[in-house]
């Protein structure tokens, strides 16, 4: 499996974080969230929390203290940003009384539904 040296993780996280919220708007979720114009990708994920999440993924550190990442965790890294950016866009949805949301205690997870 390939590895791969994170040399500016700025730049990696604004890749990253943009790759995500494009890859579910490619996917229709965003639009079925009404979430397609977004100017600002702060509202659903700061880069700080996407350097954190990069951070504690990576195998380890090169020679140049550069985060280490391999082919299976930059395929997390997309999935867990795109889960952030959807969680935040139902929050958003409840927030504003456009959908409703509770806590499900058999299956341990806040659930969703439309009003």
């Amino acid at each position: 499996m390939n590895t791969f040296s994170i040399t500016n993780l700025n730049d990696f996280a604004k890749i990253l974080r943009k790759n995500a919220y494009e890859q579910l708007f490619h996917l229709g979720i965003l639009i079925h969230l009404n979430m397609t114009n977004v100017k600002n990708y702060d509202e659903f994920i700061t880069l700080t929390e996407v350097m954190k999440l990069v951070s504690v993924s990576g195998i380890g550190l090169d020679d140049d203290n550069n985060i280490i990442i391999n082919e299976d965790i930059l395929e997390q890294l997309i999935n867990d940003v795109s889960e952030w950016i959807c969680d935040i866009s139902l929050s958003k949805l409840c927030g504003a009384n456009q959908m409703d949301c509770a806590w499900d205690d058999v299956a341990n997870e806040m659930v969703f539904w439309n009003k």
